[in-house]
């Protein structure tokens, strides 16, 4: 009784350790999708302007 007690406290402190994981990994993950955007973002205005230039001549 006390054995399964016991395996249950490690599966516990194991599942809240790859819990704890896992929303580090998704913060840094954010991150980087918000810098892809902005990286995106700023090469689509570029490109527009481009456009726009080509299209007024």
């Amino acid at each position: 009784m006390f054995d399964t007690f016991l395996r249950v406290l490690e599966f516990k402190d194991s599942f809240y350790l790859n819990y704890d994981l896992a929303k580090e990994y998704l913060k840094e993950y954010e991150l980087e999708i918000k810098e892809h955007y902005e990286i995106l973002k700023t090469m689509l205005n570029a490109l527009n302007k481009e456009v726009l230039k080509g299209s007024a001549k």
